[in-house]
């Protein structure tokens, strides 16, 4: 008896599978897992930040600077007092509506 064969002839042969998107996927995995590791490292040796208060350590020396006398410095001249008056807003002079007493507040 004929071996029958149920397959249309005109269909092309099965495709060929690439199994290289899986491979990648997990290369991609490995590098940024490496990468956030290597970050890690990295951002744990730094020094502080500004966010953290360091502690205020005491002068221990005497302060040698440089420093001017007194007498040396010039004077400082004394502030001007003021001549005009201060500017008042023109909405403030002038009058308002006497408000209904039923009006106020309802809203």
């Amino acid at each position: 008896m004929p071996k029958i064969n149920d397959r249309d002839p005109h269909t092309p042969p099965p495709m060929h599978h690439d199994r290289s998107g899986a491979v990648l996927r997990v290369a991609l995995l490995a590098v940024m897992l490496g990468a956030a590791g290597l970050g890690y490292a990295w951002y744990t040796q730094q020094p502080q930040t500004a966010l953290v208060p360091e502690v205020a350590e005491e002068q221990r020396m005497a302060d040698t600077g440089y420093r001017v006398a007194p007498e040396a410095l010039p004077p400082t001249p004394a502030p001007q007092e003021r001549t005009t008056e201060p500017a008042v807003e023109p909405d403030a002079l002038q009058a308002s509506e006497p408000v209904p007493a039923g009006a106020a507040g309802s809203m």
